[in-house]
């Protein structure tokens, strides 16, 4: 899965619930566990803001970690949305 910066673009524009609920879905296709999610959703807007500064470089890394077989699994669940 390759950095989009037009697909994170609608990700810092979705609204808060939207995004928590997309968040759930990712974590849980990218295998993270339920706690550690919940945990980070706790405050929506800091999620928010993370995407924020994001950069393309941290976006690749981060999928990188999660390995192409969940990577892909992220990417249709992002294209399903957008």
């Amino acid at each position: 899965m390759e950095f989009d910066p037009v697909l994170l673009g609608k990700l810092k524009g979705m609204d808060e619930e939207s995004l928590r609920n997309l968040v759930l879905r990712i974590a849980s296709a990218a295998g993270v566990d339920p706690a550690q999610t919940q945990g980070l959703l706790s405050d929506p807007a800091v999620l928010k803001n993370a995407l924020c500064g994001l950069t393309p470089e941290q976006a690749k890394e981060m999928l990188a970690q999660v390995g192409n077989d969940r990577a892909g699994k992220i990417a249709d669940l992002l294209g399903k949305e957008f």
